[in-house]
């Protein structure tokens, strides 16, 4: 059962000379992972496009998607980059290292879809560092797809926030589909990297 998995292990952040450096930067890179179906593709064309596709045939290797927003009086290129089969790829090692955000979707009704959130956090754990030395800025996040069909939901939120506290990193419970708290969920990092992209320290 997933409410067995066992998370006691701190993670471990990278050196501080390694941590990106984003002063002056307009264009936010995020990488989007995920298990098959969980709505990777339809999270990007819902935000970018606002249109919900129900069917849809992804590509081999990475999609590619962006999008310009306006945010406290500047204009923000998000580039989101969809990322499909073995991400410890040579090619995938690049899209990951010069990212910014690391969106990890899966579906609230199945929990399979969790199982690979956990493989893909240990995969990953050296690009899990936090922006402040305060640690209140996480560039990971756990994002539950299909709020809308919460009564059928099998990935329990006690091991979901368990997950959240082990990590560090902010949790959203989203719909694809209605959109909701797509735009929270989206402006939430757009200001974490606004207050340091302009900071004046």
């Amino acid at each position: 059962r997933l409410s067995e998995i066992i998370l006691n292990e701190k993670p471990k952040t990278i050196p501080k000379e390694k941590k990106k450096k984003i002063k002056g930067r307009n264009n936010i890179n995020i990488v989007i992972l995920g298990y098959n179906e969980v709505g990777k593709s339809a999270f990007c064309i819902r935000f970018v496009e606002n249109k919900y596709e129900d069917f849809y045939i992804p590509s081999i290797g990475t999609e590619n998607y962006s999008k310009i927003i306006a945010f406290n009086e500047r204009n923000y290129k998000l580039n989101f980059s969809v990322l499909w089969g073995d991400i410890n790829s040579q090619k995938q090692e690049s899209i990951l290292s010069s990212s910014d955000f690391f969106f990890l979707i899966y579906d609230i009704t199945k929990i399979r879809s969790f199982n690979q959130i956990n493989i893909y956090l240990k995969q990953l754990k050296k690009y899990l560092f936090l922006y402040d030395k305060e640690g209140k800025s996480p560039n990971f996040c756990l994002i539950g797809n299909k709020c809308d069909l919460e009564r059928d939901r099998k990935v329990e939120l006690e091991i979901v926030n368990k997950c959240v506290e082990k990590y560090g990193i902010k949790h959203f419970d989203i719909s694809v589909m209605t959109a909701k708290n797509m735009n929270n969920l989206i402006q939430f990092f757009v200001n974490i990297f606004d207050k340091i992209a302009h900071s004046e320290k």
